[in-house]
């Protein structure tokens, strides 16, 4: 290309157009690479067949039949996967609603004004860390001690129930040389992380010296095998198109109850034979609604006869991206949505009028989870980095320090900065030990902004100390936290979150087996 650039403009023009052709045929006259992609790409974007028949004699894309072939045969053996990976009894599902809006030139009678149209799409994915079809087995076990079951429901001693204080059990913190807690510890590396990427260019020589939090129990990273299911033409908003959903996915992987399918009805769409599930279960992921509905529907169904008929192999597990969304949800009802939040000259809403002043509007009555997420991140940076330079000049009374740039000037080391950093946590944020016994204190004797800002570096650093172990795969870290998420859920109205979750959780380490857990 350098070389044409050197060549009159209508002898580079030429040149392009030969070099394109070149590229967009194949050698091979029965394969064109870039046509079957562009024409699978134009049916995905319903791109109308005028427009296909015109690429496809220009060459860039291949015939409306034979991209109906294409899909055909992709569908095929897209089933044909499905229907293996079922078979090895070592899938589990995800499902959602799925909403198209159809434009109609003329409206009939039938749809006179609804364009809306409500389908589920589902993906299935294999379970990997080696687990097992017998690792699943355990239907049965979970089925005599389900809240569901008359018989444990109407037993004359049921078994106690657990709450969200049993959590603190299951991972124990000891007594740190720091004097801090876990979360405090990860509070402490979280002002040293702001500080060496935030801060002046002195403090970067420190980030090879930071080591990653501590970790409680961390799940291998491997890649996660999935297929996408067909979609259904399901409204899941209700019980009964859950139960529709979760039968069409069933049977899309080709498992259920063959004593049911030898009474006459068909198996699958395609005719495969079904795989007993009936003493396994099946991991169903989805959202806190489609959570809730399915333990409608297990609850219903609990009075029937087979394992199969009562849906007892599907168990319901709540995603943690799901979970994350309520936690800064939370945050958002916590310093935002109460009128008298806004008040202080130190509050959220004057952060946000800040960092965000085109989206005050939106963020003080429904932010979206990209919008308050990145309040959360953006104002704790702020918050913290001036932590820094507050407690620097606490730290260093002798000099006027008034910048960070200051504190750099004073060459502190890594191990002065990793002290400041640990009294400056018992000191800024939150905590038993202080912020109970500020409150107590007289009006006339209290800093209530003080108070408040303890307060943000506290919830803020949960957060993100949250959202740090769900990305890093932490899974014992997130259970550790728990606890604390479920008490803000109930103390700011999430009702639904805090009993679903403390329900879960519970069942996972009290209720589930082993290998199940």
């Amino acid at each position: 290309m350098i070389v044409y650039m050197t060549m009159p403009h209508n002898i580079f023009v030429q040149k392009t157009v030969v070099i394109l052709s070149m590229l967009m045929h194949s050698v091979n006259q029965q394969c064109n690479a870039l046509a079957a992609v562009n024409g699978i790409f134009f049916h995905s974007c319903n791109t109308p067949d005028k427009v296909i028949k015109a690429a496809a004699h220009m060459g860039i894309s291949i015939s409306p039949s034979s991209i109906n072939n294409a899909v055909h045969s992709l569908s095929q053996e897209s089933a044909a996967r499905l229907h293996t990976l079922g078979q090895s009894q070592t899938a589990m599902v995800a499902y959602d609603n799925c909403e198209l809006t159809l434009n109609r030139m003329t409206p009939t009678i039938e749809q006179s004004g609804d364009r809306l149209v409500h389908l589920t799409s589902g993906l299935v994915m294999k379970m990997a860390h080696g687990v097992t079809a017998d690792d699943l087995r355990c239907s049965n076990f979970l089925w005599e001690r389900s809240r569901v079951n008359p018989k444990v429901l109407y037993s004359p001693t049921p078994p106690r129930p657990c709450s969200y204080e049993d959590l603190f059990t299951l991972h124990p913190d000891p007594p740190h040389p720091s004097g801090l807690n876990r979360h405090g510890r990860f509070t402490a590396w979280l002002f040293l992380n702001t500080l060496f990427h935030h801060g002046p260019e002195y403090f970067r020589q420190f980030l090879p010296l930071l080591l990653e939090p501590e970790i409680i129990e961390q799940i291998p990273v491997t890649k996660l095998e999935y297929l996408p299911a067909r979609a259904m033409p399901i409204n899941q908003s209700k019980v009964d198109g859950n139960i529709q959903a979760i039968a069409n996915l069933f049977e899309q992987i080709s498992v259920g109850d063959p004593a049911t399918a030898s009474k006459g009805t068909r198996p699958t769409a395609r005719g495969e034979r079904l795989v007993d599930i009936s003493e396994h279960v099946i991991l169903v992921h989805g959202d806190l609604g489609t959570g809730e509905r399915i333990q409608a529907i297990l609850k219903r169904r609990s009075i029937e006869r087979t394992a199969m008929q009562r849906y007892q192999p599907v168990l319901y597990v709540p995603g943690i991206f799901h979970t994350k969304m309520a936690c800064v949800e939370t945050n958002w009802r916590v310093f935002i949505q109460p009128p008298e939040s806004r008040i202080d000259d130190n509050s959220i809403m004057q952060f946000v009028g800040q960092l965000r002043p085109k989206e005050t509007g939106q963020i003080g009555s429904k932010p979206k989870f990209r919008q308050m997420h990145e309040v959360v991140l953006h104002t704790g940076t702020v918050l913290r980095l001036d932590s820094w330079r507050t407690e620097a000049r606490h730290q260093y009374p002798s000099k006027d320090i008034r910048t960070l740039e200051d504190l750099a000037a004073q060459k502190p080391t890594y191990q002065e900065l990793s002290n400041l950093a640990n009294s400056m946590v018992k000191k800024h944020v939150a905590g038993k030990q202080n912020l109970f016994a500020l409150r107590h204190r007289k009006s006339q004797n209290r800093d209530k902004q003080y108070e408040n800002i303890t307060l943000i570096h506290q919830y803020f650093s949960l957060y993100e100390e949250f959202s740090y172990r769900a990305n890093a795969g932490d899974i014992g870290g997130i259970e550790a936290l728990m606890p604390s998420w479920i008490a803000l859920w109930k103390a700011t109205g999430k009702h639904k979150y805090a009993n679903f979750m403390e329900r879960f959780w519970t069942d996972v380490h009290f209720i589930f087996p082993e290998q199940l857990r």
